[in-house]
């Protein structure tokens, strides 16, 4: 696979008042949105939207109870501001036939929703079911329709009235094992007395009924075998009943017990046709144990059931979660098979994956702003070379290389930069919990829950991490033939664990973690930057050996198809050495950085319809030193905006902190070293299908970084009440390339508002010509 990720930064004196163009292009997207009336057809109404008004009551309470009956009834969402049915109309009529016609109906035109007084009373009828199910059986629904010529919009009026309410509730076997779990899960269950008589609740009720059901051995036991009904209604007020009964044909509830357990190493789609039948254990290797990419005693820790074991329906689902989670299968089958009258198999299918392979990116960074200094080049190339064994002691442990080489290239004001690095990371994990005394002492300080630890320990993974980081600066004065050399190092080695829980959050903490900085900075570089720049990059050490790095990744799919993702991180460094200096004189390792630092990342994305989405982000960061009043944040470590990433309309580091102005017109050679210990930002994009593979974007972002205290030299830099005024503003245009694989984006940066005033007394930035302008060329969405 190969990427290639380009960053500009144009400069051209010749061409202005590229601007005037800006408002220009956004009326040619949402112009067609005007002229669909002349192609509407005389017979038909476009239904334009369908809105439903929820009058108060006990139904409309809770925020997920209003969404759920806003879905009932589907909202027509027409892309490009109804742009996409111009599309539709313009090539969609019968002699309308070419491969040009076919090319836009196919890949930009959105079918229209039409207005019917059928499909309207169909929506009634909808939502009248949805109330039935929700309890509420005298809800009554109205709408009405306002016709603007052809088109029409529907409004549905919901009044839930009271619901059917619950008074009691009785579960009843004949079968005195089942009866006994029924009475024991009572008090537990989400539909309890008082509460209306919801299918929401009822529905995930039956389904826990039925795990601890099949978990005493009940194989056959399903949704089927409940006979929900009610009497002694008292006004809105009922007994619910259910009883349990028999498999129809059967006079009583069976209990099953696993007689054999068979290993496949194919799917279970595939030939019935296996080779030897090896048995180990009372285990069946039906394609020889030498195959299986597990030997044979590993594989049996994971089973969680074994012949001779009682039928459970929670330990065939461990077992295939947990062979899904070891990453070397390709899918993971546990099927029963009846084999007798009360006796079944269970056969469990894993066809493995390659073991071993071999992935290389190529990326590419291109910047032509020649006032630009180190830390920004002008040509770039990026190699990354990742080797992985998926199983390399056939324990499903994995062993991780990657090597990334770069070099760069750039002229400024004839000095020559060269910069060139190697970043080399090894990594094993082992798919299962070593303790090692640290995770259990931090749930007996209360650090983490006994119920996080315990998921930790059940079901995470130990990762063993060492890795190095070289970065050399080499510049040339082309005009008096001086260089100067200026050398980044980094050493890193962490111990920790990974845990994915429900497939939607991961978690990864590291308590023991070593990170060494060390420099060999140029005399010229020493000899200008500002204190508060080479204090931050003084030699390093950065360790935790008790609570270095915790990070969380939660991803949640939503009922309309709304997605939204947050990503959390703490990190810390010389916790124990500040503990250990209340009790000494002296300062324990005095290279040790001393620091606490937070990053919170929110993002989500609206689904306006299936071209058209929006999505937003919202960051914030803070890193707080701790110990002597001349410790710093290592340049590393501190927060900065700008980019690709970030706010589009700046390059990277290139604004803040506060309200410093960067003076990069005088050729301030730090102009892009701007961080801060406080990070605010946000981004928003309307993003929206043009034809085939391009999709564009609109753009919106703003943010700034801040110190923490007052700094001399950067006045103004500070965090104060006044923070909201000091950000920075952009807004632009987007024009994505999307394979599906992956993505090409171009997005284009236009500054609108800093910080500072400008010669005209405002914040607002004049964009003239096309230097104002921030061009990126990156791979993936910004968020």
């Amino acid at each position: 696979m190969y990427h290639f990720l380009l960053s500009l930064n144009i400069k051209n004196s010749h061409i202005k008042n590229i601007f005037k163009y800006y408002p220009f292009i956004l009326v040619v997207i949402f112009l067609p949105s005007c002229a669909i009336n002349k192609y509407l057809p005389e017979n038909k109404i476009l239904l334009t939207k369908n809105s439903v008004i929820l009058k108060k009551s006990e139904l409309t309470r809770k925020q997920v109870d209003r969404d759920r009956i806003r879905y009932v009834v589907p909202n027509p969402h027409y892309g490009l501001a109804k742009g996409n049915l111009y599309f539709y109309f313009k090539h969609s009529d019968p002699d309308d036939t070419t491969a040009w016609d076919r090319f836009f109906i196919k890949k930009l035109s959105e079918k229209p929703m039409w207005y019917s007084e059928e499909d309207a009373e169909q929506g009634k009828n909808d939502l009248i079911k949805h109330l039935n199910a929700s309890g509420y059986y005298q809800g009554e629904v109205s709408y009405e329709v306002k016709l603007d010529g052809k088109k029409a919009k529907v409004i549905y009026t919901v009044a839930a009235g009271k619901p059917l309410r619950i008074k009691s509730i009785e579960y009843y076997s004949q079968n005195s094992t089942i009866q006994h779990l029924l009475d024991s899960l009572k008090p537990s269950l989400k539909l309890q007395p008082g509460e209306p008589l919801d299918e929401q609740l009822l529905i995930p009720d039956q389904a826990k009924l039925i795990q601890t059901i099949q978990d005493a051995g009940f194989y056959q036991v399903n949704k089927s075998n409940f006979d929900y009904y009610y009497e002694d209604s008292t006004g809105q007020n009922i007994i619910l009943k259910c009883d349990v009964l028999p498999q129809v044909g059967q006079d009583e509830m069976k209990k099953y017990t696993i007689s054999g357990v068979n290993v496949y190493t194919v799917d279970r789609l595939s030939s019935t046709q296996f080779g030897s039948d090896t048995v180990l254990d009372k285990i069946h290797y039906r394609n020889g144990y030498k195959n299986q990419a597990l030997k044979p005693t590993i594989l049996k820790k994971y089973l969680q059931f074994a012949p001779g074991d009682l039928y459970s329906l929670s330990a065939l689902q461990r077992t295939r979660n947990t062979f899904q989670n070891l990453g070397i299968y390709r899918s993971v089958s546990v099927l029963p098979e009846i084999i007798g009258d009360d006796s079944l198999n269970l056969n469990i299918f894993l066809p493995p994956v390659k073991r071993q392979y071999v992935q290389a990116d190529l990326e590419g960074s291109y910047v032509t702003n020649k006032d630009q200094a180190a830390g920004n080049k002008l040509f770039e190339v990026r190699l990354a070379l990742q080797y992985r064994h998926r199983n390399v002691f056939k324990g499903a442990e994995q062993f991780t290389v990657t090597v990334v080489p770069n070099i760069g290239l750039q002229l400024v004001k004839g000095k020559l930069l060269v910069p060139w690095g190697l970043n080399l990371q090894t990594s094993l994990t082992i798919p299962r919990f070593i303790e090692i005394g640290f995770v259990k002492f931090a749930r007996n300080l209360n650090l983490i829950s006994s119920k996080f630890y315990n998921e930790i320990k059940n079901g995470s993974r130990t990762r063993f991490g060492i890795g190095s980081v070289y970065d050399l600066f080499y510049y040339y004065n082309l005009n008096n033939g001086n260089s100067e050399r200026s050398v980044q190092r980094e050493t890193k080695i962490n111990f920790g664990y990974e845990y994915t829980k429900d497939n939607r959050i991961f978690f990864r903490f590291n308590p023991i973690g070593f990170d060494y900085l060390n420099y060999d900075l140029s005399q010229g570089f020493s000899d200008v930057a500002p204190p508060f720049l080479l204090k931050s990059f003084e030699d390093r050490l950065l360790a935790g050996v008790f609570l270095k790095e915790i990070s969380a990744d939660i991803n949640n799919q939503y009922l309309n198809s709304n997605v939204s993702r947050i990503l959390l991180g703490f990190e810390s460094s010389g916790i124990e050495t500040g503990i250990a200096d209340l009790f000494t004189k002296k300062t324990v390792i005095p290279r040790i950085s001393r620091f606490l630092r937070f990053e919170g990342d929110g993002r989500y994305t609206w689904r306006l319809s299936s071209k058209d989405q929006i999505g937003v982000r919202l960051a914030t960061g803070i890193a707080l030193p701790f110990g002597s009043g001349d410790n710093s944040i290592p340049f590393v470590r501190q927060f900065y905006v700008g980019g690709p990433n970030s706010i589009r309309g700046w390059a990277i580091r290139e604004i803040g902190p506060g309200a410093v102005k960067n003076e990069q017109s005088n050729g301030n050679r730090f102009s892009f070293f701007q961080t801060g210990n406080f990070k605010l930002e946000f981004g928003s994009e309307y993003r929206f299908d043009i034809f085939s593979v391009f999709k564009g974007a609109i753009l919106l972002d703003g943010g700034n970084v801040w110190l923490l205290k007052k700094d001399p030299l950067q006045l103004g830099g500070e965090l104060s009440t006044k923070f909201l005024s000091q950000m920075y503003l952009s807004s632009g245009l987007g024009l994505r390339l999307d394979f599906n694989f992956f993505l090409f984006r171009f997005d284009t940066g236009i500054k609108l508002r800093t910080p500072y005033l400008n010669e005209r007394g405002n914040h607002l930035y004049r964009t003239t010509k096309l230097n104002d302008l921030q061009f990126n060329l990156s791979l993936g969405l910004p968020f």
